[in-house]
């Protein structure tokens, strides 16, 4: 990922090579246009870009290779369905230039010659897509030397293979990161992206580097820090008192952003968006504040969803709309719950409840960490240390508490296991490029890895 960053953060041409051809035009249903977009440096490869008008004033922008030699990855069953669509009233402008209206107060305008897409909500212009001209999608290709390959494209370091201590990465289809601007006209801060150890409002990271997306479990992490954490949403937010907006990625690969508070010079735009800021009382003629991301994903395509609020209500309908609600935990989770590694057994996880009532602490929830497995095989018990699970649990309830047992993903690999047994012979596990079982180390030693896609 190293080189796939380096290349994607020097990426700054001075006008995109990417054009939209608007002759290439469909109306594929109500509320789904499609077009044909170009790389006029590499004339070759042409991309699908389609524009869907969703409902509650959001839009959806897909772009991805047409006819790629391999099948890129999209993320599947992350939606709670596919967003329901309406009309748009698409007006061509001049030669260069469609606005798309739709819902009660959504607009864009797409600017062909460079490619280019401006948002507005209430008449206000909020957001912006490849203004800075950072859209770069690199397609998949055939390697320099082989029976398909050429040589005509660019070759650099990292590009077929990267390394990382004594782990190799070959690449057999290329570079496939995708990396984009997206701006936010007029606001001053930004917020999201989970999970990283900083600041509420994201920092700028001229300077440092940009906020990572990866998941990893990190002891004792950096505080005010970019560095990736446990989780990762690919999501932000923008507020200030005229309106709330958003943007998400669908996208599940590693990925970078890079956050950059600016002044945005109202002179250089084209005429049509110029002409808002001339009309906008108490609005600087010459410049208005931005702030500028730039997204970099290590593959898949640019799904990418913009809620236009207008308020944070809206934009919080706006997104729960596709990716679902949180729903209602019940109360006992949400009070005191008891954890460490680790209780040694029954007397131990009995003296520490005794300790709760001796001093009057309120307790909801006990957590049981691995050692009260046998041997580190989740969903077993060490009959030694723990030889009556059921009444330890009947005990805890007594009191109108919880027990929980933690259960990671890996799981101890022991033909004797049965958990391990009925995963493998069902296909359970992550696979290898091979189509072997990965195997890896963690806890209970080496482990197989459960892929939630095969179950």
């Amino acid at each position: 990922m190293v080189f796939t960053l380096r290349r994607q953060r020097k990426y700054k041409p001075e006008v995109s090579p990417y054009e939209v051809d608007l002759n290439s035009m469909i109306t594929v249903q109500v509320g789904h246009t499609q077009f044909v977009l170009l790389n006029t440096h590499k004339s070759h490869v042409k991309f699908q870009l389609d524009v869907y008008t969703l409902e509650h004033n959001s839009l959806r922008v897909k772009v991805n290779e047409i006819n790629p030699i391999r099948k890129r990855y999209e993320v599947e069953h992350s939606l709670v369905s596919e967003p329901k669509l309406v009309n748009v009233n698409l007006t061509r402008l001049d030669e260069n230039l469609i606005e798309g209206t739709f819902g009660k107060s959504a607009k864009f305008i797409l600017n062909a010659k460079p490619f280019r897409l401006d948002l507005f909500t209430n008449g206000i212009f909020v957001m912006s897509m490849n203004s800075k001209n950072m859209f770069n999608f690199e397609h998949y290709r055939t390697k320099p030397g082989t029976n398909e390959g050429t040589n005509n494209e660019e070759n650099e370091e990292g590009m077929w293979e990267e390394t990382f201590k004594s782990h190799q990465d070959p690449k057999p289809y290329g570079p496939s990161s995708i990396g984009v601007d997206i701006n936010f006209l007029n606001f001053e801060n930004v917020y999201g992206i989970p999970e990283h150890a900083d600041a509420f409002s994201l920092r700028s990271t001229h300077d440092t580097d940009p906020y990572r997306l990866f998941n990893v479990d990190v002891f004792e992490y950096d505080i005010q820090n970019p560095m990736a954490l446990y989780g990762s949403v690919p999501y932000m937010l923008a507020h200030n008192e005229h309106a709330t907006v958003g943007f998400f990625w669908l996208n599940a690969a590693e990925g970078w952003i890079d956050v950059n508070n600016d002044k945005l010079t109202v002179q250089g735009f084209f005429s049509t968006v110029a002409n808002f800021f001339s009309t906008k009382p108490g609005v600087d003629k010459n410049e208005v504040p931005e702030v500028t991301t730039h997204w970099m994903f290590e593959s898949g395509i640019f799904d990418g969803f913009f809620f236009m609020g207008p308020t944070p209500r809206d934009i919080f309908k706006q997104y729960t709309a596709i990716t679902g609600s949180v729903p209602l935990p019940p109360l006992w989770s949400i009070a005191y719950h008891q954890c460490r590694w680790n209780y040694n057994d029954e007397d131990d996880v009995r003296s520490v409840l005794n300790g709760f009532e001796k001093y009057f602490i309120p307790l909801d929830v006990i957590w049981l960490d691995i050692e009260h497995t046998n041997g580190k095989r989740y969903l077993t018990w060490d009959t030694g240390k723990f030889p009556n699970p059921q009444k330890m649990q009947d005990d805890v309830a007594h009191y109108g508490r919880k027990m929980v047992t933690i259960s990671d993903p890996h799981i101890k690999k022991d033909d004797g296991y049965q958990v391990y047994a009925v995963a493998k012979s069902k296909g359970y596990f992550v696979k290898t490029k091979e189509g072997a079982d990965y195997e890896g180390s963690c806890w209970p030693g080496r482990s197989g890895d459960k892929a939630s896609f095969n179950l």
